[in-house]
């Protein structure tokens, strides 16, 4: 459902990219576990920048990285108001 919301936003999902096969950690633990969870990712403009590094950064001062941080988190809110799980 989050992935059709975030589309809904022209946010586009190709499976074959690399960030499709990206692996992270996370803190979400075992929440998991008790508490229906997603870990989503939503695409920004880097460059050929790594994450987690000053030139990262760097290339995120943009206004479309705004509205990529804006689009992910409608797309999440969504995802809850309309999930079969709040009915």
């Amino acid at each position: 459902m989050y992935q059709r919301n975030a589309q809904s936003l022209d946010r586009v999902f190709d499976a074959s990219s690399a960030a499709s096969s990206l692996l992270g950690s996370t803190d979400m633990g075992n929440l998991s576990h008790l508490v229906p969870s997603i870990h989503p990712l939503i695409t920004v403009d880097s460059a050929s920048a790594v994450i987690h590094q000053p030139e990262f950064a760097a290339y995120c001062v943009s206004a479309s990285t705004d509205q990529a941080v804006i689009d992910g988190g409608k797309a999440m809110a969504w995802t809850i108001v309309y999930s079969p799980c709040t009915k």
